[in-house]
């Protein structure tokens, strides 16, 4: 297919754009690109009316399939998999295009004949088989799923540095140096470290291997306003709550590291000449009480000391994990037992737990601070919880149902109307390429 039918979805993960649009005009010149962005072709969308079902990997699913949660009914990170649904990835293929993907969240790769896929670090699908994104999958993985430990192999940090020479462009290795030596006082900094350098993967790839339909996925917005909005300047203007100091020095301001970055990717595609769209799929506004996160140090040690017989552990995002049994007597028995773990004012530990089958999807949703003194009480244990848990963050932002669209030129005969559900993205990406076939068939 000709180039010039090219087009780039990015998926810019929950990011607040009135927060965005404060911060342009508090610093006049800072956000260049940003600030064009704004100025493109935009509509605001919807997602779902129940605030359970607006989370990421239900509404970019729907992003991939045209269905509302109520039609796709895929709940969890992950469950994509599982299902036989038809994602707008291997519908664009199956029209005579070649498609590449980096990170699209749950997601799986049922492309054919991917120009790329690099699957996100949550879902348990496949990478396209060549020597790099098999071993960025790999490290990727590890490094976000461990990133609450601090944790990361040796030969995994090689890989990355690697990857850095590798794929990133001269003019942003000082940018990537400085993130990662401010990383040890700004912990936010590694998140933009990944997302820059997923864009930097990205960039090379396109031009390598000249796909018509890519998707690119960043995250780190999204961490970090759930970690740290209360710290922003913008929120602080109209929002009383604040992080205490020992979390993050009040004087700090994520969100500025956070558009800076943002703005060089941006940047990027929107000098690119290719067709564009970058959405939001959801946004976050300033969470309205204290809530603290937690995530287990090891899963099968601390399941062990409780006495709870299972199969194995597959660890997802932040403080979810799914635990899997032999039979479904043994999933049913175990859910009543995690129901059971309490602390000693008999607050649960584990109060999210989903039974499906054989599996159990249990979220480690205990709201309060943990010390060294906080204990929990299960049958005839008192256990030291704290010595079995790290501490993840402080919930700053949570989910909203709006999100933001906006796209170039290339798409305005095929834009969805305001406020449209975040599906119809899948309607316009499916017409801008229905009407590409047609008139390469001429």
């Amino acid at each position: 297919m000709g180039n010039n039918r090219q087009l780039i979805l990015v998926e810019w993960n929950e990011i607040n754009i009135p927060l965005l649009q404060s911060y342009i005009q508090s610093y006049p010149g800072r956000f260049s690109h940003l600030e064009q962005l704004m100025n493109c072709h935009h509509k605001e969308t919807s997602s779902e009316p129940v605030y359970e079902h607006i989370e990421p990997w239900i509404q970019w699913v729907s992003v991939h399939t045209g269905q509302t949660y109520e039609q796709h009914q895929v709940f969890r990170l992950g469950d994509i998999v599982a299902s036989d649904h038809q994602q707008i990835f291997e519908t664009v293929e199956s029209m005579g295009f070649k498609v590449g993907c980096i990170s699209p969240m749950n997601a799986k790769n049922n492309l054919k004949k991917p120009c790329y896929f690099i699957p996100d670090p949550w879902t348990n699908t496949q990478s396209d088989q060549s020597w790099w994104s098999r071993r960025l999958t790999q490290v990727i993985t590890q490094a976000v799923n461990d990133n609450a430990k601090k944790n990361i192999t040796r030969s995994n940090l090689m890989i990355l540095a690697a990857a850095l020479v590798r794929f990133s462009k001269w003019r942003d290795w000082p940018v990537f140096f400085r993130l990662i030596s401010d990383s040890r006082k700004k912990p936010w900094c590694k998140a933009m470290v990944l997302d820059l350098l997923l864009h930097q993967v990205h960039q090379v790839y396109f031009k390598k291997y000249k796909p018509d339909f890519s998707t690119i996925f960043f995250n780190a917005g999204a961490h970090i306003q759930h970690h740290y909005l209360f710290n922003s300047k913008e929120v602080q203007k109209a929002h009383t709550i604040k992080n205490p100091s020992w979390y993050i020095h009040p004087d700090l301001d994520p969100m500025i590291d956070m558009f800076d970055i943002y703005n060089r990717i941006v940047g990027d595609y929107l000098n690119q000449g290719v067709a564009l769209v970058i959405a939001t799929g959801l946004s976050q506004v300033p969470y309205d009480q204290e809530k603290f996160y937690y995530r287990l140090k090891h899963h099968e040690t601390f399941l062990r000391l409780l006495g709870i017989d299972f199969q194995s552990i597959a660890t997802k995002m932040s403080r979810d994990f799914n635990v899997f049994f032999s039979d479904q007597a043994s999933a049913l028995k175990a859910k009543n037992q995690f129901l059971k773990i309490k602390d000693q004012q008999g607050v649960q530990l584990f109060s999210q737990i989903d039974h499906r089958g054989c599996e159990l999807f249990i979220t480690l949703d205990y709201p309060c601070e943990m010390t060294s003194a906080t204990k929990i009480v299960f049958e005839d244990k008192i256990i030291d919880i704290y010595d079995h848990v790290v501490f993840v963050a402080i919930k700053n932002g949570m989910h909203h149902q709006k999100g933001d669209l906006f796209w170039s030129t290339d798409l305005a005969p095929y834009s969805p109307q305001s406020d449209q559900h975040v599906s119809e993205i899948y309607t316009m990406l499916l017409r801008y390429f229905s009407k590409s076939a047609m008139s390469f068939a001429k």
